[in-house]
């Protein structure tokens, strides 16, 4: 009947919403379980990252992890492999042992080391894809017997590789499993493993950069120390520290063609016993150093902040750390004056860091090839340097400054100048006591041009400079000063190719390039070419570059017909007699690199990059050759420094296709 089934219909909606609001009971109740099972799990992350971070050794926090995720995830196999960078390998550093774990099998996984030059063990896809990997069961065929031999020899049955990424490097491998029994996975306990994993890789780096900071500070505070504790007895104290710092302020320079010479008066000057002694910020020092064979005069004038003892105590560090640098040059691998410079600020860089704001530097550290005159430098915020020449003297203005030392603010660009010292050049450099001069009057001195008058009226004589500035007024701060004479003779100009001759063949060259007639430039400038370099005339080059022209017109030539090997020689060549040639050290790096020389190519190239860094077209070159050899992390910050240029957008759809197919696996 209708009564009936309208009865029966409205108690089966009554039903019905019954059940949805039992349902909904259900799923709200479901919910805050969940989100209470989310925020104990967020209590107790964070209550562990709060445990890993307030340790500092390595083996301690592994240990912390290994515990955590045998607790928490239920797994008894856990091992982490590092990067052997020299032997390009992963090895095993840790990893736990389960009661099961035989010692063969112990024995295996602490001697296991995976070769990063083949393609041989999905361990080895993960460091190189950058993605973690899962494998629920053990699979009935392997591709790679790396892997079979692996689950064989430890009994796995499943496995879980995640890498730990900082950055864009990969700095390590962790690999999860059970032995003897699969692990049971589910997503979200994937998803929370690999984001466990990411907070692995902070606690590593963190580790690792506590280490290194720590030597470094340990480092410095071992030379500050020493004068520290000697700050209550006030005379002694300046003595011993002054005793300290005078050996590392020498010029020990053995050189046929250059010679240094150094003043430095402190302000603060003090009696002791029998002798008068100095104490202060300023420092100059110079050595003989060989790079490649070839002898180079290294020289620095710096100025450390604060007054007597404190510029003493940086002063002391930075001496100590150079002398350490220069020490260790026959064993570095940087065969080449610009990389040398990088290297050396860079490394006296990251320890004044150490002091974080408390201590900066101030300083121009320079290079000078003993045989041709060719000086490169590294100009930190210090005064600009001065050439003397011919009895005139004037400031050089470098293309490039560089932060000065300690620097914590924005990102480290070290970049070189250059100059070519002619014989009896003097290059004077000097901290910023040489202007501050309390003049007659008690008026402070505010010409910087003061100084280049009283270099000319001493000779270039730098003692003489001090007194001639004396008698302008007081000095009122440190001075030092650090003079680099070149005193190179050259051989003439061939008596077949004088400088009008060069031209005139140089200029119907020229014409023939306009023309695209390279063959005939060969031609036309080949002979002239070799004349050159058998004279060695291209000493003569700041005199009389039309011969420095036609070699680089020469080797231009030959890289567009491709004669690859005649050019590079050329270049090597005429490079030898004037390194200062930056487009011949750019064909340089294009020969090497189109004769797979692919190690030396990224030398030259990274010096040009050095000297022009914003030259696009050697950026690209650089790209591709780092490609070549896999170098991810150059790559990346060249292409950031290229993208980061106005325009130029054909090049960078060029060089972003090239990284893009290198990097797709």
């Amino acid at each position: 009947k209708k009564p009936d089934i309208e009865s029966i219909s409205a108690f089966c909606e009554q039903i019905a919403g019954a059940v949805r609001s039992a349902l909904l009971v259900h799923e709200a109740q479901a919910a805050r379980e969940a989100s209470e099972r989310a925020r104990a799990e967020v209590e107790r992350l964070n209550d562990f990252t709060v445990k890993i971070n307030s340790a500092t050794n390595l083996d301690v926090i592994l240990d912390y992890i290994f515990t955590y995720i045998e607790n928490h995830y239920n797994l008894e196999g856990i091992w982490l492999q590092f990067v052997d960078t020299d032997n390009n390998e992963l090895y095993t550093y840790k990893h736990t042992r389960p009661r099961q774990m035989s010692a063969d099998q112990v024995e295996f996984l602490r001697n296991l080391r995976l070769s990063l030059s083949d393609d041989g063990s999905i361990i080895c896809d993960v460091y190189r894809r950058q993605k973690h990997f899962y494998l629920p069961r053990r699979p009935r065929s392997f591709i790679y017997e790396t892997d079979r031999k692996i689950f064989d020899r430890l009994n796995m049955e499943s496995v879980m590789i995640v890498p730990l990424i900082i950055g864009e490097e990969t700095v390590a491998i962790v690999t999860f499993t059970r032995y003897q029994e699969r692990m049971n996975l589910s997503r979200e306990d994937i998803r929370s493993l690999t984001i466990f994993c990411h907070q692995i890789a902070g606690a590593i780096y963190s580790s690792h950069l506590h280490s290194e900071s720590e030597i470094s500070r340990m480092v410095a505070e071992q030379s500050l120390q020493e004068v520290r504790e000697l700050k209550n007895q006030q005379d002694l104290d300046y003595y011993l520290t002054s005793n300290l710092i005078e050996p590392l302020g020498r010029a020990a320079v053995n050189s046929e063609t250059s010679q240094v010479r150094q003043f430095v008066r402190q302000k603060k000057r003090f009696p002791y016993m029998r002798w008068t002694c100095e104490i202060g910020g300023d420092f100059c020092s110079a050595h003989t150093i060989y790079l490649q064979g070839r002898p180079f005069t290294m020289f620095i004038n710096a100025d450390a902040m604060g007054k007597s003892l404190q510029g003493a105590g940086g002063i002391l560090v930075l001496g100590s750390v150079l002398h350490n640098i220069i020490d260790r040059t026959p064993e570095l691998r940087y065969p080449y004056p610009e990389q040398w410079l990088k290297n050396a600020y860079i490394d006296l860089d990251r320890v004044f860091r150490a002091f974080e704001g408390s201590m900066y530097i101030t300083a121009l550290i320079g290079l000078m090839d003993d045989a041709t005159g060719a000086l490169y430098y590294v100009h930190a915020e210090h005064p600009l340097p001065v050439l003397y020449r011919g009895g005139k003297a004037e400031f050089i203005t470098p293309r490039f400054r560089t932060q000065k030392l300690g620097f914590l603010l924005g990102e480290l660009v070290v970049r070189i100048n250059m100059i070519r010292l002619l014989p009896g050049d003097f290059l004077v450099i000097g901290s910023d006591g040489r202007e501050d001069i309390m003049l007659r009057g008690n008026e402070m001195n505010t010409d910087e041009t003061l100084f280049l008058r009283a270099l000319e009226e001493a000779g270039g004589d730098l003692e003489k400079v001090y007194t001639n500035l004396r008698t302008r007024g007081m000095i009122t701060d440190d001075l030092s000063l650090l003079g680099v004479q070149y005193d190179n003779r050259y051989g003439n100009y061939p008596a077949d190719l004088s400088p009008e001759v060069a031209r005139e063949v140089l200029v119907q060259a020229r014409r023939e390039w306009q023309q695209g007639s390279y063959r005939r430039v060969l031609e036309l400038l080949r002979k002239p070419a070799e004349l050159i370099l058998i004279t060695e005339c291209g000493h003569l080059d700041d005199v009389h570059p039309e011969y420095g022209d036609i070699v680089e017109l020469v080797v231009q030539a030959a890289y567009r017909e491709g004669l690859h090997s005649e050019g590079r020689a050329l270049a090597q060549e005429y490079l030898r007699m004037n390194p200062l040639r930056s487009e011949l050290v750019r064909y340089r790096s294009l020969f090497d690199g189109a004769l797979d020389e692919l190690d030396s190519a990224i030398d030259f190239g990274e010096r040009f990059f050095l000297r022009e860094p914003d030259d696009a077209e050697i950026i690209e070159h650089l790209i591709s050759l780092y490609v070549q050899i896999k170098n991810k992390s150059r790559v990346d910050y060249l292409y950031r420094r290229l993208m980061q240029m106005e325009g130029l957008e054909e090049i960078k759809k060029r060089v972003g296709e090239l990284i893009r197919s290198a990097w797709t696996f």
